[in-house]
């Protein structure tokens, strides 16, 4: 009697394991500063609810960012891709960050703090804040299958455009591109007499 090799169904985490180690491996460029344009959303689309953790192990939502064009990242330390691109992150936090911008990046990593902070220090990350989300319901909720993941979302919390895999986001074309997005916002803004 044969055997047939049984058949195993791995499921999204195994999915997600999978998709992220051929994306770091696809090509050499892929994983370093390999820069690819944004493309927008036709219409904007609604954003679940999300709630994930500080540092400081507070819980944060991500409603509290309405207001802001949020660039929204869910990445991990294990990651290759995401650890080569966790540094444009932090870069452009560092050039458009601040009361119109912010980059929420999101670890998944199980270990949480524990896993990011000496993660954070060892790149020399300055302008992140760290958020973390160890039970992975963030994933879930937005649909993400493989990571890094990257969300633009405007200041009505609406998602607007989304980047899978890695990207160098502090490649001229995109810092422009998100720039327009905050301009275009602040004076929608500014004609609604909204704050």
């Amino acid at each position: 009697m044969v055997r047939r090799p049984s058949r195993r169904i791995w499921g999204w985490p195994g999915a997600l394991v999978l998709w992220t180690a051929l994306l770091a491996t696809a090509s050499p460029s892929t994983a370093e500063t390999y820069f690819r344009p944004l493309a927008m959303h036709a219409k904007p689309r609604p954003v679940p609810g999300l709630l994930f953790e500080t540092e400081a192990a507070k819980f944060i939502r991500l409603r509290d960012f309405r207001g802001k064009v949020v660039l929204l990242n869910i990445w991990a330390t294990w990651c290759s891709a995401c650890r080569k691109e966790m540094p444009h992150l932090d870069r452009l936090q560092g050039m458009l960050g601040g009361s119109s911008f912010e980059v929420v990046a999101i670890s998944i990593d199980r270990k949480g703090k524990d896993a990011v902070v000496p993660f954070f220090e060892k790149l020399g990350l300055g302008y992140l804040r760290i958020y973390l989300d160890r039970t992975r319901f963030a994933m879930h909720r937005l649909r993400v299958y493989g990571i890094p993941e990257s969300i633009l979302i405007d200041r009505q919390g609406r998602e607007i455009a989304r980047f899978s895999g890695p990207n160098a986001w502090t490649a001229p074309p995109l810092v422009r591109a998100i720039r327009r997005v905050i301009r275009a916002s602040e004076v929608r803004r500014s004609r609604n007499g909204t704050k």
